[in-house]
């Protein structure tokens, strides 16, 4: 947001793929932050691909804990065997489920690495597939995670549940798509997240 307001502001003839640059030098996510939409990121953050998601709601959970990203990328890097190829991705998902099952197929690979510094992180896994989430995965290196979800209901309610049993956890319902099916600001917005 920084980025591409001092861009206004100063007026300054930037390109979007300049500003990527720049923002790569300051952190692997922010190039992705900078794309304003649903993006495949390969590599260390600076292969970025648009790409055509269905819309769907999902849970985010933050254990109140940090895993150092350096020290988990050391760890991998000192027991990566390269990895298995991700399959390939589809030009368009039919539906949410669709979604969940690709992903189903591919893997944060520094998921092992980061349970290796915090074993507890296996908890947040087992929270969202316990309150149903059709996909659950770990959100960059840790801790945070997210589990898509088959309906808003179903979204609203394992939040609640994760919440009740883990008061010191952060957890929101996120809806994840084009269009809002809610109207921000309004009295049934509260607790929501929009991306």
């Amino acid at each position: 947001a920084t980025l591409l307001q001092l861009r206004r502001l100063w007026g300054v003839a930037a390109t979007d793929e300049s500003l990527k640059r720049i923002g790569f030098g300051l952190g692997a996510d922010v190039p992705a932050c900078l794309a304003g939409r649903s993006i495949r990121v390969r590599g260390a953050g600076e292969r970025i691909e648009p790409v055509s998601l269905p819309s769907f709601w999902c849970a985010l959970v933050w254990p109140g804990f940090e895993i150092s990203t350096a020290t988990a990328f050391s760890i991998l890097s000192r027991s990566w065997d390269g990895g298995s190829a991700m399959p390939q991705m589809p030009s368009r998902f039919g539906s949410p489920e669709a979604l969940a099952s690709w992903l189903r197929g591919c893997r944060n690979d520094l998921y092992q690495a980061a349970v290796r510094l915090m074993p507890g992180l296996k908890s947040v896994h087992e929270e969202l597939v316990r309150a149903g989430a059709i996909h659950v995965s770990m959100s960059g290196s840790g801790s945070a995670h997210w589990g898509m979800f088959a309906s808003e209901v179903d979204t609203r309610q394992a939040v609640a549940r994760i919440s009740s049993a883990h008061p010191g956890w952060w957890c929101e319902a996120t809806y994840i798509g084009e269009e809002s099916p809610i109207v921000p600001n309004g009295p049934e917005s509260s607790g929501i997240a929009y991306a």
